[in-house]
């Protein structure tokens, strides 16, 4: 009976994370972005807390937590595109002098202005998630967490754009008016008076709105404990993905590696 409390005493000691506990994760890593067949990399951080809740086997504890992600990958040179469509109007009079008549006739001209341009901008890909995860933890030696998790949440993809520049597409005019006389020698006179348009003052830019996406995790990570609350980190597999779920919609982006540090209180 003392040998078998003793076991069963050296065994639960070696549950590195008991029902209980609490701990948190924070590591950085990398990831990939799946656009039209092809696949970049992304800079990714990810934080994740749980608790201890169920003991299974000596050496097995079930936990649960959340876990919060983000994929970041800087695009660097890109465009915005700009449509306009707009009208302006300018007065303009004929006078027309002949067989000792003069009749001057004013009237207000409109035109319509429609096109598209482009702002030379700096574009980023930044998406996020928040997780609901579930996790099972085996500690086969002393100091040593193994762990595998699983989650599901919420996504929000978003393309910020910023450092503004050179413009193309666009028109911009003044006249001072204009004054022909007599032309064709008929006795008419042509008079506008002053006008002035600019494309970019009624462009209206293409937004890149945040579009929101399921978002999932499934992956298995490791723990050594270098001291009875700090551990160094490592995890792989599918650390998190945002999944596009729109034809037009943003690409899937993915966590797929990642290390950092352990804290258990």
């Amino acid at each position: 009976m003392i040998a078998t409390t003793a076991m069963l005493s050296s065994a639960v000691s070696a549950q590195v994370f008991k029902v209980g506990d609490t701990r948190t994760n924070l590591t950085i890593g990398v990831g990939a972005l799946s656009a039209d067949g092809k696949s970049d990399a992304t800079f990714d951080q990810h934080f994740t807390m749980e608790w201890g809740m169920i003991s299974m086997a000596e050496k097995f504890t079930v936990g649960i937590g959340f876990a919060i992600n983000n994929n970041f990958r800087n695009i660097g040179k890109s465009a915005i595109i700009g449509n306009y469509n707009y009208t302006y109007s300018y007065l303009s009079s004929h006078r027309y002098s002949g067989s000792g008549v003069s009749n001057i006739t004013t009237k207000t001209n409109t035109v319509r202005r429609k096109g598209t341009g482009t702002m030379a901008c700096d574009m980023a890909i930044d998406d996020a998630d928040a997780l609901f995860i579930a996790t099972l933890h085996y500690s086969p030696i002393n100091k040593l967490d193994l762990y595998g998790i699983i989650g599901a949440g919420v996504g929000i993809m978003t393309y910020p754009v910023r450092n503004f520049g050179k413009t193309e597409g666009f028109s911009e005019y003044s006249s001072n008016g204009t004054e022909i006389g007599d032309r064709y020698g008929k006795g008419i006179y042509l008079k506008t008076y002053p006008y002035y348009y600019n494309d970019l003052d009624h462009v209206e830019w293409t937004k890149h709105k945040p579009q929101v996406v399921p978002a999932l995790a499934l992956y298995v990570g490791g723990t050594y404990y270098l001291t009875e609350h700090w551990g160094v980190d490592l995890q792989i597999g599918l650390l998190s993905a945002n999944i596009k779920v729109k034809e037009n919609g943003y690409p899937s982006s993915f966590g797929t590696f990642a290390m950092g540090a352990s804290y258990k209180f």
